[in-house]
């Protein structure tokens, strides 16, 4: 600087060096979600400077998917990479994934689900109950479960299929008399299922006469067609 005089005071100023003292400006950068995730910076520190970069990855949790960045980032790509210019907010959108759960069943009924929506999301609890069509009954789950609890709950942790195992209900029928005489049935068999058809037929000892029918069947007609839906006794 040229020598000058200092607001007229008479004071002359020699050559002086000024200097001026500069810090960068520190920036933060923050994150939030919606849905269930995370997300990772790298590097990952309390603040930035200016023109620093930063990698953000989005991290869903099980059972959702990345659905693209808001904030200080936008659009789908995965990590990404922030270039700071101020204090930021960078979000991750996270969406559910919906799963299915499809019933089916072995043999003769029906499987009901509770809640019954169209889909599901993970962790979500749903109990299945089977109901056997008559003349069956429930034998055990396969498929999404396992064992032989009904109803019996699961857990949602993906696309599934669940299958209630029915099997066939053997029903007995037996004879007695009142008086003397025996009973015929066609067709003579140890077991039979529900639906089946079996001809009664009386067969009186010498000296008596069929009179009636009682417990299982009913009436005078000899013989007479019993038609299976329990274990059953004709007299």
């Amino acid at each position: 600087l040229s020598t000058v005089d200092l607001f007229g005071s008479g004071l002359v100023a020699g050559d002086t060096l000024v200097t001026a003292n500069f810090t960068e400006d520190q920036y933060v950068l923050d994150t939030g979600v919606t849905g269930n995730g995370s997300i990772l910076k790298s590097p990952d520190q309390p603040s930035y400077v200016y023109g620093d970069s930063v990698v953000v990855a989005a991290i869903p949790d099980i059972g959702w998917v990345f659905g693209g960045w808001t904030g200080g980032l936008s659009g789908l790509v995965n990590p990404d990479t922030l270039v700071v210019v101020s204090d930021t907010t960078v979000t991750a959108e996270f969406q559910a994934i919906p799963y299915t759960l499809t019933t089916g069943v072995t043999g003769s009924g029906s499987v009901a689900l509770a809640p019954d929506k169209t889909t599901y999301v993970y962790g979500d609890t749903v109990i299945a109950t089977a109901t056997a069509d008559p003349g069956w009954e429930f034998e055990l789950w396969s498929a999404g479960l396992s064992g032989a609890e009904n109803p019996d709950t699961l857990i949602v942790a993906g696309d599934s299929t669940i299958t209630a195992q029915l099997k066939t209900i053997d029903y007995s029928i037996s004879s007695s008399v009142n008086g003397n005489g025996s009973v015929a049935f066609e067709p003579d068999q140890a077991a039979y299922l529900y639906g089946d058809t079996v001809l009664a037929t009386a067969v009186p000892d010498i000296g008596w006469s069929f009179d009636s029918w009682s417990a299982g069947l009913s009436g005078v007609d000899n013989p007479d067609t019993l038609i299976v839906v329990s274990d059953s006794l004709v007299t």
